[in-house]
């Protein structure tokens, strides 16, 4: 199963933090099962003062219509702001059913001027 939530080769998503609050990226509403997508793979450069970030999701089941605090999963970066191909096994037991919506908190801090560049988000 390929889904492909982000892509683009001209230019990249990019995410600054310059002021002292907790920054997100939110994919588009997409329909994928949790069990053919089990791995994510990102492309991204993190500059950051943490050394993981967390991606969270909402199930399609109707029940969750936000992001849900036990519906998240810490993964480790290397945050010294060159890119890296990232693949995630997502390794939850709420991570399962169909799934509607990703969200990628970059940094567990809320210190300004962090960042992170997005060339490709993909299952």
């Amino acid at each position: 199963m390929h889904v492909e939530l982000y892509h683009c080769a001209k230019e990249l998503l990019s995410l600054f933090c310059k002021k002292k609050n907790r920054s997100k990226l939110i994919s588009p509403l997409k329909l994928w099962d949790a069990q053919l997508a089990g791995k994510l793979c990102i492309n991204a450069a993190f500059k950051t003062s943490s050394k993981t970030a967390v991606l969270r999701w909402i199930t399609f089941d109707g029940r969750d219509k936000e992001f849900l605090q036990e519906n998240k999963f810490e993964f480790e970066i290397v945050p010294d702001g060159n890119f890296r191909k990232y693949t995630i096994d997502i390794l939850h037991p709420n991570y399962k059913g169909l799934m509607k919506c990703l969200r990628i908190d970059p940094t567990n801090s809320s210190e300004p001027n962090q960042w992170v560049k997005i060339k490709s988000i993909s299952f």
